[in-house]
């Protein structure tokens, strides 16, 4: 069953030397865990072994937060945003900057847009506040002159974020946010 699920992944990058099929791979994975070859593997170590790190799939409302912050005089820089510190790469949804005006420096910020579309609104939480929190500690080492945001829809600002518990995760995380209405494709609201 692994070994077809396995066959059936589009490729995503080169093999490791000197494995070279799905079932020495497996074999691989085997010997690697913990030493033994009694264990059987996880599919993360499978497709590890196999596969490099892509760029993530586009959230539903990515070209709608893409176009209102245009619409908001941003210019997008990166569609996806990368991060890297070796061994680590990871991606933002989007890099902006302001365009430079006479009377301030440009701004520049990172965005990590998310639908909330899960089957769990705690979960879509969790993550959407824990990759927040790794791209806001690796962006502080590597660019410390860009912020990152997280871009939500009115209807998860207000269902989800602009509760009681919401309100203290954004204060004691201190998240920055961006708020779009999707029908009219603009930023209705910037928390900071």
């Amino acid at each position: 069953m692994t070994v077809k699920f396995l066959q059936s992944l589009p490729h995503r990058g080169a093999p490791r030397a000197g494995i070279a099929s799905i079932e020495e791979r497996i074999r691989a994975a085997r010997v690697n865990s913990f030493g033994g070859s009694h264990l059987r593997p996880s599919l993360a170590q499978i497709v590890g072994v196999y596969y490099t790190w892509g760029v993530p799939a586009k959230d539903v409302i990515h070209e709608v937060v893409k176009t209102a912050l245009v619409n908001d005089g941003w210019t997008i820089t990166h569609d996806p945003f990368p991060i890297r510190l070796e061994p680590m790469r990871v991606f933002a949804d989007l890099g902006a900057e302001r365009p430079i005006a006479a009377e301030k420096a440009g701004r520049k910020i990172a965005v990590e847009i998310k639908s909330f579309t899960g089957l769990s609104v705690m979960d879509d939480l969790e993550k959407a506040v824990g990759q927040y929190g790794v791209y806001s500690a690796l962006l502080a080492e590597i660019e410390p002159d860009r912020t990152i945001y997280l871009a939500v829809s009115e209807a998860v600002f207000a269902n989800v974020l602009d509760t009681l518990p919401g309100r203290i995760l954004t204060k004691r995380l201190a998240l920055k946010i961006i708020v779009v209405a999707l029908g009219v494709q603009e930023v209705v609201k910037w928390i900071d």
